[in-house]
């Protein structure tokens, strides 16, 4: 496991003062993180010291101050003084136009020879072509991260839209790629405020962004996937009581036990929302909003079971739709039959036998999707030239159910 740190580079200021030469350099701060204060130019080695990190991913493009970054951690004088110079003189040669793939050699070459700071170089991002390159540029993080590692992310410095572009990559990199790895603090050095504040800029740290991120995307799975699983277990530390509701409920929905199901939603109803923090209250409220605009538990079982069998269509989840609809019609049948032993395996047989004489326009609907209902829950191969038809009927088949179970 390894500690990186990713952080943005700008060009800085120019001093010309403090050599024969220009000089670009951020300016001496006290910054303050965790109520400790530390005095550096960057940011980042703040946090490279704070954080004990192993590795530091610069983000920065050609022109940005790679000469005082070596300076800073390597060195101008000694053994390395040749590799300063020359950063010194090409750096702040390149602008907006220079290409990247055409230069990079002359910044990447000066950090061969150690392993901790690793310049990823990016164009301005002033275009969509400029932006794709920067996204694949951005994306050979993949290849430095590792299961397992902590991320920290600083995004006091460079392009405003740097920290977005990053954030998404991260993203990407864990929902998609798979990547086992942890963002452990996102942080903002705020200079704007050191006049307010006695000249010590606070590090803030934006951790909310990764938490507000990790929300959505779990209750997003939850609405349109019926897995509550991930959102439970976000739940788990702030608030055990729903974390176990949510996942009974997330269960009771992939087994597709529709009396279960009922039980669940019926408890979570009941749940005081007040209970959590701001932001997990805003997006468990959410996230249940889908469920109470799709179901009503005070309706019948079957009723309740066809609005299942719609829900379940919404989520595209098209197999346990069919075979909820078809068992809300036997339900129908059974109430008509004994409405309080509708559940009881005896009276639901005896309903697929008399549905015929009940409702002879819904037993004709029941013999159509029952037939998709047996191939779906045997997987059997009888329909594999008929699916498309299967798909397409499917909605006006709940909605002809609807009309005949009113």
């Amino acid at each position: 496991m390894a500690k990186i740190l990713i952080s943005f580079l700008g060009t800085g200021s120019v001093d010309n003062d403090k050599s024969k030469k220009e000089k670009r350099e951020y300016r001496t701060v006290k910054y303050e993180i965790d109520k400790q204060i530390y005095e550096e130019s960057f940011v980042t080695k703040v946090l490279d010291t704070h954080y004990n990190v192993d590795k530091i991913l610069y983000i920065g493009t050609l022109r940005s101050m790679w000469e005082e970054v070596y300076r800073t951690y390597i060195g101008e004088d000694g053994e390395f003084a040749d590799n300063y110079l020359e950063l010194h003189d090409v750096v702040p040669q390149f602008n907006k136009d220079s290409k990247v793939l055409e230069n990079e050699d002359k910044i990447l070459k000066h950090f061969e020879h150690q392993k901790k700071l690793i310049p990823i170089l990016i164009q301005y991002g002033l275009n969509k072509e400029e932006l794709d390159f920067n996204i694949q540029q951005v994306l050979k993080i993949e290849e430095l991260i590792n299961d397992g590692d902590e991320v920290y992310l600083d995004i006091t410095h460079s392009f405003r839209s740097l920290p977005l572009l990053l954030m998404n990559v991260l993203n990407y990199l864990k929902d998609v790629s798979k990547k086992n790895f942890e963002i452990k603090g996102i942080s903002y050095g705020m200079l704007d405020i050191m006049r307010e504040n006695n000249y010590i800029a606070p590090i803030v740290q934006l951790d909310v962004i990764s938490e507000l991120h990790e929300n959505i995307k779990a209750a997003n799975t939850f609405t349109e996937k019926a897995d509550g699983f991930a959102l439970a277990k976000l739940l788990e530390t702030k608030n055990k009581d729903l974390s176990k509701l949510i996942k009974n409920f997330s269960t009771a929905l992939s087994l597709n036990y529709s009396h279960e199901i009922k039980k669940q939603y019926e408890r979570i109803l009941k749940f005081d929302f007040s209970e959590l923090d701001s932001i997990e209250r805003l997006i468990a409220e959410k996230a249940f909003q889908d469920f109470k605009n799709s179901f009503d538990t005070s309706k019948k079982n079957s009723l309740f079971q066809l609005d299942l069998a719609k829900w379940y269509f919404s989520k595209k989840m098209f197999g346990v739709s069919y075979l909820t609809l078809t068992e809300s019609i036997i339900t129908y049948a059974a109430e008509k039959i004994d409405f309080d032993k509708s559940s009881n395996e005896e009276i639901r047989n005896q309903a697929k036998r008399e549905l015929s004489r009940i409702d002879k326009e819904l037993y004709k609907l029941f013999k159509s999707v029952n037939k998709i209902r047996n191939n779906v829950a045997h997987m059997l191969d009888k329909r594999h030239d008929t699916y498309l038809n299967d798909f397409n009927n499917l909605e006006n088949q709940l909605s002809k159910a609807t009309r005949l179970m009113k």
